[in-house]
Order: C-alpha cells, then sequence, then structure tokens
C-alpha cells in the first residue's frame, strides 16, 4: 500500500481503514487536516523520526490550510450555487 520515503520497510498494517487514506496523504503532503475528516494519519507505518519531525497539523474550525475562517460568509454558498444545488436535491426527490 505504501513505499518508499519515510514509510517503514516490512511494515505490516493493523487496523488500517480505507478512510485513513486521505488523512495520510494530506499528512504526507505537509498540509493540514481537517478536524471533521474521518480516519486518522497511518503514521505507525512511518519512521518515528519523521512522524517526531513533524506531527500531524489539524485546521481549525475548516479554514483553508489551517487559518480558522474569519467569518461565517466564507463558508456559505451564493444565491446562485444554493439555488443550483436547490434544484438538482428536487430532481433527485430529496426535496420538494
Amino acid at each position: 500500500m505504501m513505499a518508499g520515503g519515510p514509510v517503514r520497510a516490512g511494515h505490516v498494517f493493523s487496523g488500517a481503514r480505507i478512510i485513513d487514506v486521505a488523512p495520510t496523504v494530506l499528512y504526507l503532503m505537509g498540509l493540514p487536516i481537517p478536524r471533521d475528516m474521518d480516519g486518522t494519519p497511518l503514521v505507525d507505518a512511518l519512521e518515528p523520526d519523521f512522524v517526531a519531525s513533524r506531527p500531524p497539523h489539524h485546521e481549525t474550525n475548516g479554514g483553508a490550510a489551517g487559518k480558522p475562517a474569519e467569518s461565517p460568509a466564507e463558508t456559505v454558498f451564493t444565491e446562485d450555487e444554493a439555488r443550483l444545488i436547490e434544484e438538482r436535491l428536487k430532481s433527485m426527490g430529496y426535496i420538494e
């Protein structure tokens, strides 16, 4: 599943889940992991020195690159986007 770089050679995964892949990839790319993301980075599969030198970083409040959202308006859809979403949900029968 993983090889090269900081990955421990011959590591046998125990308890790894598919939902752990995305946070692991974000971690290896040096990006913050959203707090509301399911799963956890698979740091047991990595060299301890690598993990110690760069512990996983979780972003707060869903802000970009770990920066908290400054106002609720930053996370809200525009009127056109909201209308489009509503139309699509209606067409799929989710709302009337």
